[in-house]
């Protein structure tokens, strides 16, 4: 998957991952305006839908681990994802879809939560944050997002996220 970050004309620095394989072909599509700050592909390792599959998005936190992150903290954050944090948010409410992103050149993640709603968002926030680490887990190895993004779904195009 081809993942484009855009600046949104008006908008300070807001970003939205989209499918398309290059800015031409987003704005054939009709992909809104801007100007391409980063181009990377990455690979999906996680696609979870949601609760709220099938209902309108209205809300999308972007969530960036900076690489390189060593073999030790990319097997702690996998498992922290696979045995704690994807349950956790696959039973919360209002969740649309999770997309786990690999950069396997740079050795960074982009965690995609998709919501019905802003509050939505927040409450997958509180959902995660509330979980207790498991046996084994180091939280030094979990140090969190090194950049999140929260952003309104002022428009979609029906099907692209299913």
């Amino acid at each position: 998957m081809r993942r484009w970050t855009r600046c949104a004309p008006g908008r300070s620095r807001a970003r939205a991952p989209l499918r398309w394989s290059s800015a031409r072909a987003a704005a054939a599509a009709g992909a809104p305006g801007g100007t391409v700050v980063r181009d990377e592909i990455y690979q999906v390792e996680e696609d979870i839908p949601g609760p709220a599959a099938s209902d309108v998005p209205r809300g999308a936190a972007l969530l960036d681990f900076d690489g390189p992150q060593g073999p030790a903290r990319i097997a702690a954050a996998r498992r922290a994802f696979h045995d704690r944090i994807g349950p956790a948010l696959g039973q919360t409410p209002g969740l649309v879809r999770v997309l786990v992103l690999w950069q396997p050149e740079t050795c960074a993640h982009v965690v995609l939560n998709i919501a019905v709603s802003l509050p939505a968002l927040a409450a997958l926030g509180k959902a995660v944050n509330a979980t207790q680490l498991l046996p084994g887990e180091d939280p030094a190895l979990l140090p969190g997002p090194d950049r999140v993004a929260i952003n309104q779904i002022t428009a979609h195009r029906q099907g692209v996220l299913r």
